[in-house]
């Protein structure tokens, strides 16, 4: 995903998550469906930090240069019609267990 394209879904993730942290704090803090997204969307953001913080810690700003480098390469890859599937696969039963989750929470 290159251009205008890739701006479009980072303006869209920004939106949501700005969205989401307006929902989650608009009510008092009783673990709303917001506010686990919200807490989630800090989960994910704290660990991709963590991340790159590990790898320029371990080597330097070389290292991050050359993980970024490699990253560019992987994403400009074609995907397999296999792990397409079983990415696939992966996010659909995620969603059915959070489902899950929030009817019992709420029953």
């Amino acid at each position: 995903m290159r251009g205008k394209w890739r701006w479009l879904l980072y303006a869209f993730l920004l939106w949501e998550v700005a969205r989401t942290a307006f929902l989650a704090f608009s009510v008092p803090w009783r673990w709303t469906a917001d506010q686990y997204l919200f807490v989630f969307f800090l989960l994910c953001a704290g660990s991709v930090l963590v991340l790159w913080g590990t790898v320029w810690w371990r080597g330097g700003m070389a290292a991050v240069k050359e993980r970024w480098a490699l990253r560019q390469q992987v994403t400009g890859a074609p995907i397999s019609k296999k792990v397409l599937l079983w990415a696939f696969v992966f996010w659909i039963v995620v969603a059915l267990a959070l489902v899950l989750f929030f009817n019992a929470r709420q029953s």
